[in-house]
């Protein structure tokens, strides 16, 4: 959670794990709640390190056995935090940095080509070849296509979370508040050809608004505004390591995508791949706006909301891929320079829209001084994502008759908007003495899911993703005119793997859930508990292999329906002691599925 909020800026989570209020939703499962720290009339600071070094390690013992040296180890998870006031008694501010500079060591045996491969290889092929970490001394003799390599490496990661947070008492029933965070982040790892390195960015802003009123005694207003953008991005590179190199992007990228967006990928039998280039840039704006109006009456306390996301997705994946696969031996390809197959891969960028809306109400009803009912209904509405800016989310017409399915007509909804998505919830709580030490709970609800699955896959698949197929072509490449793909969206519909669909008639998939359980202090340390969990899941996504349902179908067709259901049962012991001097915590837990 550091890109959020560190964690010296947290004051206080809370894991709603079986919470039956109306209040939480919008997809079943546990609810967690964070609450940040905000500043005061006294200036605070602390500063921490938290310190890992190789010094305190043994090697790795395949390091040892290949004679190389325990491989460097570094982290420190660093920062501090600075508050107090701006104007006494009215506005306050709180300030948090956290910083992750981390080298994770690791060690790694792969197969590279053997010196005699590399003695064998054509000029054209040689590039290829030398890509991969130089083989062991030890190996000179050996004659065969690869050989065993050890490589021992550090990979990169780093982290700058920072944040601030402002509150300002307007008057004594009405405060204000506003948090912004940053938290940039950098790794860098080695992969497959240990040469080969994937360098992943990403950051994430975040800045909430919010107040508090309180109109009347007996009347309160929450409202809270977010806005949030996050952005990533990855790229593969190609280093000197183990005495590799590196060969120049035009060898794998041939023109006219050698203009440092493309990507190549060489995938040999017998060895692993390498990939140079890059391979995606994605960016994600959130607007969530929520109010909750608190009313409380007699016994009855009213509580009723809605809560409004807009998510706006941009998927910019790389725009021109090729691939060089052998089904010989690196020793074969040396001595030929020849690729057996050769694809090009071609994404279009895409964005899409998605938009959630929820509205509950509720009551917690104090029936008496030892029982207590909450109630209330919730409405999720979670219509389908729509492309924006020209992008095209493919839907699909007649998919109950295979023999007649087809792309339906540009524009047409991924899946229809259903209305009537009502969860009713009830919960209980009854204190079964006069001290209130042995309580009696329970609860039931319905509780529905976004349904979305795996629909961001349609910003990159078909028809926004196509691919062509040569064979046998020497490298490198003058040009790609013999694998450059071109974008249809008219039979026969295919990719290079399987086209990911959505049934028109997709349903919110839901969940009934209920529990019952007793409580039982002993003491004020501790406690003893008895509950029954059961939860069923019915309409839940379920992706179906409808392999190619007619003649206009060239690439396995899956379809994502409501065909799933689920069921949990358990029976759940817990005994709980506050921290003192120590900590014992035990359980049972015995499930049904």
């Amino acid at each position: 959670t550091s890109s959020l909020a560190s964690v010296d800026a947290v004051q206080e989570f809370r894991i709603e794990t079986s919470s039956f209020a109306p209040e939480f939703g919008r997809v079943p499962g546990g609810q967690v709640v964070i609450t940040t720290r905000s500043g005061g009339n006294q200036l605070h600071g602390e500063i921490f390190d938290y310190i890992r070094n190789d010094i305190f390690d043994a090697n790795n013992w395949f390091a040892n056995h290949a004679g190389n040296p325990r491989p460097e180890e570094r982290q420190n998870d660093l920062g501090g935090t600075f508050s107090g006031p701006i104007v006494r008694n009215r506005t306050f501010f709180f300030l948090s940095y956290e910083a992750l500079r981390l080298r994770q060591p690791a060690t790694q045996v792969i197969a590279v080509p053997s010196f005699q491969t590399r003695s064998m290889a054509t000029t054209s092929a040689a590039p290829y070849i030398n890509a991969y970490p130089r083989p062991p001394a030890s190996t000179a003799g050996i004659n065969a296509s690869t050989v065993p390599f050890t490589g021992s490496y550090s990979d990169n990661a780093t982290v700058d979370a920072g944040s601030v947070r402002v509150d300002h008492e307007l008057t004594s029933r009405m405060k204000l508040f506003g948090r912004y965070d940053q938290a940039p982040s950098t790794t860098a790892s080695r992969r497959d050809s240990l040469s080969e390195i994937l360098s992943a960015d990403a950051n994430t802003k975040t800045l909430t608004v919010g107040t508090d009123v309180i109109i009347t005694p007996w009347l309160e207003n929450s409202v809270r505004v977010n806005y949030s953008v996050q952005k990533a991005g990855t790229d593969y590179s190609l280093d000197a390591f183990g005495g590799a190199v590196p060969p120049s992007f035009g060898l794998l990228v041939p023109p006219p995508f050698s203009n440092g967006k493309g990507q190549g990928i060489f995938l040999p039998s017998d060895a692993p791949s390498y990939i140079l280039g890059h391979n995606s840039e994605n960016r994600v704006r959130q607007i969530e706006f929520s109010d909750t109006v608190d009313r409380v009456i007699a016994t009855h306390e009213l509580k009723f909301g809605a809560d409004y996301r807009s998510i706006v997705t941009r998927a910019t994946p790389v725009n021109f891929a090729a691939a060089y696969v052998l089904f010989s031996s690196l020793q074969q390809f040396a001595g030929s320079g020849t690729a057996d197959l050769v694809e090009g891969v071609a994404d279009r960028s895409g964005k899409a829209l998605f938009r959630n809306l929820s509205l509950f109400a509720q009551d917690s009803w104090k029936a008496g001084t030892k029982l207590t009912i909450t109630y209330g209904l919730r409405w999720e509405l979670n219509p389908a994502p729509v492309g924006q800016d020209g992008t095209f989310l493919a839907s699909w017409l007649n998919v109950d008759n295979p023999a007649q399915t087809t792309l339906a007509p540009a524009g047409t909804p991924v899946w229809r908007t259903t209305y009537g998505n009502i969860a009713p919830r009830l919960g209980i709580a009854y204190k079964l003495n006069s001290k209130g030490n042995f309580v009696l709970r329970g609860g039931w609800g319905l509780f529905y899911d976004l349904g979305t699955g795996q629909v961001a896959s349609l910003l990159t698949g078909f028809p926004n993703f196509a691919s062509k197929l040569a064979f046998g072509l020497s490298l490198p490449l003058s040009d790609a005119s013999a694998i450059t793909p071109v974008f249809s969206t008219q039979p026969p519909y295919q990719t290079a793997s399987y086209i990911n669909a959505f049934s028109p008639n997709l349903k919110l998939p839901r969940s009934y859930q209920w529990n019952l359980s007793v409580e039982r202090a002993l003491g004020i340390q501790q406690s003893l508990s008895l509950s029954y969990v059961g939860q069923t899941g019915r309409r839940l996504l379920r992706v179906e292999d409808e392999a190619m349902p007619n003649s206009n179908f060239a690439s396995p067709f899956l379809l994502t329906t409501n065909g799933g259901t689920s069921s949990y049962n358990a029976l759940q012991t817990q005994f709980r002691r506050r921290l003192t001097s120590g900590c014992l915590l035990s359980g049972l837990d015995c499930q049904h599925r």
